[in-house]
């Protein structure tokens, strides 16, 4: 069982760090950049991202960061390791409602609302601006829930 913790708790704690990377990266550079653009570039570009952007990587990364903590913390519980099993548990937590519920219940639905508008409408500025702000805002706090998931992850390696 010890050998499953082990690999249980560096396959969550890989899947946590490339979320935040991924969340992180948006927040800072990829919606930052967007917004220095033309809002029709803007809309094309993010409508091509949204397109793209469930790969084999990406769902590793973003479901596995939520159900790989889950697996060390049951695993960690039935090899008597209490502590790390409550660790895990709450980067579990952390990740499933600050990145997980948050990602389905905002980013999803404006990444919907965005697929639906034409680039090239007279609307394209508004459009942009109203999906952009509030998407970057949700995403610092996915970024945030998946950068608190890594520490509890990282408190998981200490003695217990």
């Amino acid at each position: 069982m010890a050998s499953l913790v082990v690999l249980l708790h560096a396959a969550a704690l890989l899947a946590a760090v490339l979320a935040a990377g991924l969340f992180c990266t948006f927040s800072t550079v990829v919606m930052r950049g967007l917004d220095a653009t033309a809002p029709q570039a803007a809309m094309r570009a993010m409508q091509r991202i949204n397109d793209g952007i469930r790969t084999p990587i990406f769902d590793f990364t973003f479901f596995g960061a939520l159900l790989l903590p889950l697996l060390l913390a049951l695993a960690a519980w039935a090899d008597g390791q209490a502590l790390r099993a409550a660790w895990a548990g709450s980067a579990f937590l952390a990740y499933g409602l600050g990145a997980f519920v948050v990602t389905i219940l905002a980013n999803v639905p404006l990444n919907l609302r965005l697929a639906k508008e034409d680039p090239d409408g007279p609307s394209a500025a508004e459009t942009w601006r109203s999906y952009s702000a509030p998407w970057t805002a949700w995403n610092h706090v996915r970024s945030l829930a998946s950068l608190l998931a890594c520490a509890l992850l990282v408190l998981t390696l200490l003695p217990t």
